[in-house]
């Protein structure tokens, strides 16, 4: 009867009637699908279509409550995939959204069916649905549009759903949904799902109820979901907080770790070292003699020491001195192990001197707190250096007689830990006033500051009475960064603060500690600081400041940007400008000059006056210069350079080859002064102990980083993922290049960028065929393949022969049976060229094998 009365389509007043006694018919079990069926297609054609928009909200709601369970749901997500009209398709997600945000509703999915509930809810078939609509739609002017923008995003989505999910495991504890929720979100989004659980002791219990009843084979997803959370919420990346490491402690103690291994390892795929010491704390003393000869083993073994990212087998060591030192008397037992031994022995016989020297250090550590022995065995100096930096990164703690104090200080009683929003970006602390050092301080004058073409002195219509004074200090410099909008001169300051910065940076590095003091306060404004005036040239300006900061203070200031880096709320743009600060002042540290750095800041000229133009007119050039040839991103040049450099030694090695019976009969002299006068200016402008310091200072910290990632693929932060990641692979090879040819350390840092740059072109190009990347438009991987082949040129012409085929013969023969079919497909010629290079590097290096 009800179901005629709908068909003959009632008025208003008349299908509220109708709707209450379909109500029960749909929630009755005893009636036939078929007729639920019936009922739901005749609401969609005959209500939705005709008159939904003049239903009342206490309408839409009960019309919702017709469609619950899978099957409803199911039908309405395929009525709004089959709409053809867009007036109909947003009438149909609005019901959708109504469904979901009533919990009567979605209860009803779970109790139907969990499989269905979680291929629907977590497997992205109704976020996949509600993103295609809203993208359809987004320029419809519609009431659901605004609902659609807000539900699309993952917050927003997970906010309606996980309620009711930890409601019902509350009530069936499956672990099925919990891993779909969080295989829904990336790891640095699991936050969104760990929130709902953490809101009180009562949700918090549940979750730690549904581990209890995850299999082995589900755990280890479980693990690396919580311990990224931890990480994230609680600042593990950030300066140590003994009060979050107390949290992370409390809520790791209440599960139970049955596999001690299986965790273990996952701690460590982190590469958090404050993760690290809260797992020490975890196990007890009587599971660590065996964990540490199973990790003594691994880090041992030939094929971990050459197969591993050196980052890595640091981490491990790390974790096996903290082992040592939570139960002291491991030392003497493990002083006398065969494992033990055969694992020193495989260390010190490496050719890589990372590897050596933590082999040395460990050997050292054990048997200088063993009983037998008591003493040092490895006393060098170059050994006591990396001992020394290694236990300051550690932590003072592991100086002390009482052997990891932070550690044993956390509190052992476990207490539910408040959720107090941690936030990741650090404030810029008030600049205190301090008293100058010295007097004697290069003060910037006028004319560095304008541009002779552009005064206004002539013009009596503009004062520049108020224009304000340059700052002579770090703190007023700062003060003129932050200057509010509200003051009359803050576009000035502003002005004068990034002109000035640069030169400013570079003096007072030579005068007082006022950079020391300054450096961190100074990082974050300026990476932090927006172009509210539209300035021109404002990111070049603030990759120049940074720049001088970096090689004024390089190792503070690389702590604190890589601090920044990870933890700091900071947009796409403000990231990458990170990224190119750090090659660029590499670049200058080695010796190169890069025009837009060297431009940026006042030096000693020695050049003759008559063979130069006035300066002001000289920029005009290079400004000119660099429109023409396009150069949209700031380290560019740079990578231009670079690639040309790579090329150009490629071109020259197969011409040898092409014609290895040709005969020099000439070479032009003016090339050879050329490249001689090139490598003599490098010498003279690079830094004293630049070698030692490129790899530990500027290309390892980069490289824990991105491993500490945990992800083959590089960087998860959405659509804009593959611009990140090719920008930090790019990085990483122009800071490789610079180590060239002298650093200690070269092999190393070329095995630690193997072990990146493999898993990342598997990651990618493993999963289609070359034809497929032209054939689909894949801009993304275009951006990761510009990079890769970028980071395989560097390793060619910087690393030795032997070395290669050696350690990589069987990598280098499958990366050129790729390209092979790369370079046939791809169009763009830049990419085109570097493969090329690639494939003749390759082919030279088999050729004189």
């Amino acid at each position: 009867m009800s179901l005629e009365r709908l068909r003959q389509q009632p008025t208003l007043k008349e299908l509220n009637e109708v709707l209450d006694e379909l109500l029960p018919i749909i929630s009755d079990s005893a009636v036939k699908e078929s007729v639920k069926l019936d009922i739901r297609s005749t609401l969609i054609t005959v209500t939705v279509r005709q008159i939904y928009p003049d239903l009342s909200n206490l309408a839409k709601r009960k019309l919702a409550g017709i469609f619950q369970g899978a099957v409803g749901i199911k039908l309405l997500i395929s009525s709004i995939q089959h709409a053809e009209a867009l007036e109909i398709k947003c009438s149909l997600c609005d019901l959708l959204i109504i469904f979901l945000h009533n919990e009567s509703s979605l209860e009803s999915i779970f109790e139907s069916n969990i499989r269905q509930a979680r291929s629907l809810l977590f497997g992205s078939t109704v976020f996949n649905v509600l993103n295609e609509t809203y993208q359809e739609v987004r320029q419809y002017k519609h009431t659901v549009t605004g609902k659609l923008q807000e539900i699309t995003t993952l917050k927003g989505y997970t906010s309606v759903v996980l309620p009711t999910l930890v409601a019902n495991l509350k009530k069936e504890r499956n672990p099925q949904l919990l891993l779909a929720a969080l295989q829904l979100c990336s790891t640095n989004e699991s936050q969104l799902v760990f929130d709902h659980f953490f809101q009180s002791p009562e949700p918090f219990g549940t979750l730690v109820s549904t581990y209890n009843t995850f299999t082995p084979v589900q755990k280890p997803a479980f693990i690396k979901a919580l311990l990224g959370y931890c990480i994230s919420r609680y600042s593990l990346r950030a300066p140590q907080n003994l009060d979050n490491l107390q949290k992370v402690y409390s809520i790791l103690s209440q599960f139970p770790w049955d596999s001690w291994s299986s965790f273990c390892i996952t701690v460590l795929d982190y590469q958090n070292l404050p993760l690290l010491k809260v797992y020490v704390k975890l196990i007890n003393k009587y599971q660590v003699s065996d964990l540490l000869k199973s990790l003594v083993q691994i880090w041992g073994s030939p094929t971990f020491i050459n197969k591993t990212p050196l980052t890595l087998q640091k981490h491990y060591l790390h974790l096996i001195v903290l082992l040592l030192s939570h139960d002291p008397a491991t030392n003497t037992e493990i002083s006398s192990d065969h494992t033990f031994l055969t694992t020193i022995t495989n260390r010190i016989d490496s050719t890589s001197l990372s590897v050596r020297a933590q082999g040395m250090l460990l050997a050292n550590l054990v048997l200088q707190n063993s009983d037998s022995q008591n003493k040092k065995v490895f006393i060098m100096k170059e050994q006591d250096d990396y001992e020394s930096t290694f236990f300051k990164d550690l932590g003072e703690e592991l100086k002390d007689s009482e052997a990891l104090d932070l550690v044993t200080s956390l509190v052992s009683d476990v207490c539910f830990p408040p959720l107090q929003t941690v936030s990741r970006v650090e404030k810029v602390t008030e600049v205190t006033n301090m008293t100058p050092q010295n007097s004697n301080l290069y003060i910037v004058t006028d004319d560095e500051l304008s541009d002779p073409e552009d005064s206004d002195d002539d013009d009596p219509s503009v004062s520049r009475k108020d224009y304000p004074t340059r700052p002579v200090y770090i703190k007023e410099l700062l003060q003129y960064l932050l200057a509010d909008e509200k003051d009359p001169k803050a576009f000035d300051k502003l002005e004068v603060a990034l002109k000035v910065a640069p030169t400013l940076i570079r003096q007072k590095s030579h005068f007082g500690d006022e950079i020391k003091h300054f450096t961190n306060e100074l990082l974050a404004t300026l990476v932090g600081l927006s172009n509210r005036f539209e300035m021109e040239n404002f990111d070049q300006q603030r990759i120049n400041s940074i720049i001088s900061i970096i090689v004024s203070n390089s190792e503070h200031a690389i702590k604190e940007l890589l601090n920044l880096f990870l933890t700091g709320d900071y947009s796409l743009q403000q990231r990458l400008i990170i990224l190119t600060s750090f090659s660029l002042a590499a670049r200058e540290l080695k010796g190169h000059q890069d025009e837009n750095v060297i431009r940026s800041f006042n030096k000693v000229k020695t050049e003759f006056a008559s063979s130069l133009l006035p300066k002001h007119i000289h920029d005009q050039f290079i400004e000119l210069e660099h429109k023409q040839n396009g150069l949209l991103t700031f380290d560019q040049h740079a990578v231009q350079q670079l690639e040309d450099d790579c090329l150009n030694s490629t071109v020259e090695s197969a011409e040898k080859n092409l014609m290895p019976h040709g005969k020099v009969l000439r070479v032009s002299r003016g090339l050879e002064l050329k490249k001689a006068q090139k490598s003599l200016q490098l010498s003279k402008s690079r830094q004293k102990k630049f070698f030692k310091l490129i790899g530990p200072k500027f290309f390892f910290p980069l490289a824990t980083t991105w491993h500490a990632l945990n992800s083959q693929s590089g960087f998860k932060i959405g659509r804009y993922s593959p611009i990140l990641t090719s920008h930090f692979i790019r990085t990483l090879s122009l800071i490789l290049d610079t180590a060239y040819p002298s650093a200690p350390d070269l092999l190393d840092m070329i095995q630690e960028m193997v072990s990146i740059l493999i898993p990342l072109k598997d990651s990618y190009f493993d999963q289609f065929s070359a034809a497929e990347l032209v054939d689909k438009g894949m801009n993304d991987e275009l951006l990761i393949l510009d990079s890769l082949v970028l980071s395989f040129l560097v390793i060619l012409q910087n690393t030795n022969q032997e070395f290669l085929l050696q350690n990589y013969g069987q990598e280098l023969s499958q990366i050129s049976d790729w390209l092979q079919s790369i370079l046939e497909t791809v169009i763009d010629d830049g990419i085109r060229r570097k493969c090329a290079g690639v494939l003749v590097s390759i082919n030279n290096l088999f050729g004189n094998a």
